[in-house]
């Protein structure tokens, strides 16, 4: 009789503690969800503002400033050219110049002259039509030796070369000492801070792109937080090969470690749909066998399940297995341990 009262109060003490320990478990109601249907491309990081700075004049490179990987401030010297010729061409022009100016202001001292003498009939028209005609010839020379000067003056400037704007040196054409010709590339760089993802679009959804206007651009070492951006230009154009359109998401500024020709992934949100999902830590991996335990009133059920796609906000989708309402238990391995026990109890 004792034997049997024992044995029955171990029995009341592990139901009870399966009671306690069913009401501790976590659970999760499974409930269908929408979700923005997204698709994610591969597209490549490009600078705005970049450019090849070119050799307007001739001339032999005398000083090198900068190499690649430098920051040049706008304005700051790049490159010097032997001027020797510019400035004995701006010297010759200058001379030209002040002859023309000379002759100018004497053609205009014998014009007004002559305005006043023949005002007076003092001299004859024919005396004052010359004098008109020096005035315009002498300032049509003028004229003439004023824009000989500017272009000569411009082709001494070009000897220095400046910066256009601020950025980073990506590449040096020409070395030190060696000739440079109209038209040959010196230096490139571009703007650190004005960058954009160019990638392509399949034309089956280009009109769900177009309607969102919004894109999420995955940086290599940003995976964990996306970039939004809402600056989205689509060509309007699709290419003939591959007929997809080629679109634009430009990027905030301040992005440290983005420079151009990097790799990086593009979503763009195309639609939606509804899923039932269950967070991961409730999926049971045994094999190739997946599984959840589900709490049906007060019993506990190994269910199997066939997974879908991980969704955004961390669950994974159920295509089969659930059901809407069903209540998933969060801590499989405590779920496990109860099942077994209550199993080896009933036996």
């Amino acid at each position: 009789m004792k034997k049997i009262i024992t044995t029955s109060l171990l029995f009341l003490f592990f139901t009870l503690s399966f009671a306690v320990a069913d009401e501790s478990i976590p659970s999760q109601r499974v409930e269908y969800k929408a979700y923005s249907q997204r698709m994610v491309y591969d597209g490549v990081i490009e600078a705005i503002k970049q450019a090849t700075i070119s050799a307007q004049t001739s001339g032999r490179i005398t000083e090198i400033n900068f190499d690649v990987d430098d920051f040049v401030p706008q304005g700051s010297v790049i490159m010097r050219l032997r001027d020797k010729q510019q400035q004995a061409q701006l010297d010759t022009v200058d001379a030209a110049l002040q002859e023309a100016k000379a002759i100018y202001i004497k053609s205009k001292a014998e014009h007004k002259r002559a305005f006043e003498l023949q005002s007076k009939k003092l001299v004859s028209v024919a005396i004052f039509d010359e004098a008109v005609a020096n005035l315009n010839a002498s300032e049509q020379r003028l004229k003439g030796a004023e824009a000989q000067w500017q272009q000569a003056k411009e082709q001494l400037d070009y000897t220095v070369i400046k910066a256009p704007f601020s950025g980073i040196v990506v590449a040096r054409h020409i070395e030190q000492g060696e000739m440079a010709n109209v038209g040959q590339p010196l230096m490139s760089g571009f703007v650190v801070d004005d960058m954009r993802v160019t990638v392509s679009v399949p034309q089956r959804y280009i009109e769900q792109v177009r309607k969102n206007e919004s894109a999420q651009v995955l940086l290599p070492q940003t995976e964990a937080k996306a970039v939004v951006s809402d600056e989205i230009t689509i060509y309007p154009y699709a290419d003939p090969v591959t007929h997809s359109f080629k679109v634009r998401v430009g990027l905030p500024g301040g992005l440290e470690g983005v420079y151009p020709g990097m790799m990086v992934k593009v979503a763009f949100t195309i639609g939606s749909f509804a899923a039932l999902a269950v967070d991961q830590q409730a999926i049971v991996r045994r094999s190739e066998l997946t599984a959840v335990y589900v709490m049906n009133g007060d019993a506990i059920a190994y269910r199997q399940v066939r997974l879908g796609r991980e969704l955004k906000d961390g669950r994974t989708e159920i295509l089969a297995g659930l059901y809407e309402g069903d209540q998933v238990l969060l801590d499989p391995v405590r779920a496990g341990i109860m099942l077994k026990r209550r199993d080896q109890a009933g036996e």
